[in-house]
């Protein structure tokens, strides 16, 4: 009482802002935070008190009762609502979960600056932050370069496999301007086309022969020699030289696009796979380990088109909301638990029967924050789908291409300022909770950390389940026992 007073505190008023500030601040001899209906049972216990998420806004010293501002409990007492059971009942549920949480902290934002210092979590989110940065930077001065490269360089090789290949291509006129020059030589024609890049030298017996004028130098073909190629410095064969080069080449490509657009096993009937999949149990375990699990699918799986630097950001957004929707989440009851705990029953571990609704509710956010971002994500099967659809036609093949391109920078952009939205938000919010609730950051902090590897401890679970169906569906022939694995996956 005596230090509460020192403070300027009238304990006798219950109009004091102690009594019906959340911001207000004070210094706690006992070194917990006491939420307000608390402060009030602990001076004025015949009192009678808000129900839970409503606003202390006075007392009435007549009577004895307080005034209480539920614009929450209003919304829910419509009579729209209650005359729909459905609607009422669904409401209901989600005012009850903004009544427990503590998302009013966010007025005190006027008052948290003064305190960034003690702020722990606003020193995580200004260090999350601060990551993200430089990862925007990383994205857009490397990883969109490389990406974008990948995607052509894949593409430039698949239209080279293709017109290696027995498959029948339709392909426009080119746009560069090309010559015909009659010869008396009337069974030999040599031609060339040439894009930026490349010049193909094909020779087939007919009635002339076709030169092409680079813009850069002018480039003479004659039928002279087996083909020889004249940039004016050397001259090369080009027949004998395209032998030795594109035969390997040929090779390759063919061996690696038929790999490449072949049906994944992960993507067949149960029929196929149960026959064509041949991986054991640890191959297919360890698979699914690199690509499911947060920290390994981050900083081990390899994805062309998905860069490091995204799946950093991805992984700092899951972080920021385990520390937040722990925070949010830490309603007036759970402060007055810990305010009410006795020192001699606490341990390290009393936490923890304390959490169990935060753990759920960060399970179920992270799984919806997994289900939102995968619409940001294009994965590599697309290509495949476009190679696949569109080999007949090189130039709809080359334009799908671009659109995929285009469509994916987009994508990543608009990923990047949702990213960075959540954690400016992220950051006031901490500031906000950590200024209101100052002796409960060890709590958080631990509750955070432990929220954290449970997560992980579910995904591993979740790949082993995944497994488990799997291989037992291909042991007991079980089509449902397959399919309940693919749920899983």
């Amino acid at each position: 009482m005596t230090s509460l007073t020192s403070q300027g505190i009238n304990i006798f008023d219950l109009n004091d802002p102690f009594y019906t500030d959340i911001c207000f601040q004070f210094d706690n001899p006992l070194k917990k935070d006491i939420p307000l209906n608390d402060r009030i049972k602990t001076l004025y216990p015949d009192v009678e008190l808000c129900d839970e998420g409503c606003q202390y806004k006075g007392i009435n010293l007549v009577d004895m009762t307080t005034t209480c501002d539920c614009k929450f409990n209003d919304i829910a007492n419509n009579n729209l609502i209650k005359d729909n059971a459905i609607l009422s009942e669904g409401v209901g549920k989600i005012l009850d979960l903004i009544n427990s949480s503590n998302i009013l902290v966010f007025k005190c934002i006027k008052n948290v600056f003064n305190k960034f210092n003690k702020s722990i979590g606003a020193m995580i989110a200004l260090g999350l932050i601060g990551v993200n940065i430089i990862l925007i930077f990383i994205y857009f001065f490397i990883d969109s370069v490389k990406s974008t490269k990948y995607i052509f360089n894949l593409t430039t090789d698949y239209i080279s496999f293709l017109s290696n290949s027995n498959i029948k291509i339709i392909n426009f006129p080119p746009k560069r301007r090309i010559e015909k020059i009659n010869t008396s030589n009337k069974n030999e024609q040599i031609s060339t086309v040439s894009n930026s890049q490349n010049l193909l030298y094909k020779k087939k017996k007919l009635n002339s022969i076709t030169i092409h004028k680079n813009k850069k130098s002018n480039i003479i073909i004659s039928s002279k020699n087996k083909g020889v190629l004249n940039t004016g410095n050397k001259k090369y064969d080009l027949i004998e030289s395209k032998i030795k080069i594109n035969s390997n080449k040929k090779n390759h490509n063919k061996k690696f696009f038929e790999e490449y657009l072949s049906e994944s096993i992960d993507d067949m009937e149960f029929d196929d796979a149960v026959v064509l999949d041949k991986r054991t149990y640890c191959e297919h375990m360890i698979e699914n380990i690199i690509e499911d699990q947060i920290i390994t699918s981050t900083f081990i799986a390899q994805d062309p088109i998905k860069p490091r630097s995204i799946k950093i950001m991805l992984f700092v957004l899951n972080l920021i909301l385990y520390f937040v929707v722990n925070g949010l989440f830490f309603s007036e009851k759970v402060i007055s638990e810990l305010y009410n705990a006795k020192e001699e029953d606490e341990n390290f571990f009393s936490y923890i029967p304390r959490s169990i609704d935060r753990i759920i509710y960060t399970t179920i956010v992270s799984i919806v924050v997994g289900i939102i971002t995968d619409f940001f994500f294009i994965e590599e099967k697309k290509i495949k789908g476009i190679f696949r659809r569109e080999k007949s036609n090189i130039n709809i093949l080359k334009e799908q291409i671009i659109k995929l391109i285009l469509d994916l920078k987009k994508r990543y952009i608009a990923f990047i300022i949702v990213v960075s939205i959540i954690l400016i938000i992220s950051f006031f919010y901490l500031l906000c909770f950590n200024y209101v609730y100052p002796y409960t950051q060890i709590e958080w902090l631990k509750v955070s950390i432990s929220i954290m590897i449970i997560m992980q401890i579910l995904y591993l679970l979740k790949c082993i389940l995944e497994t488990s169906f799997l291989f037992l569906s291909y042991k007991l022939k079980s089509e449902k026992m397959y399919k309940i694995s693919k749920i899983l996956d």
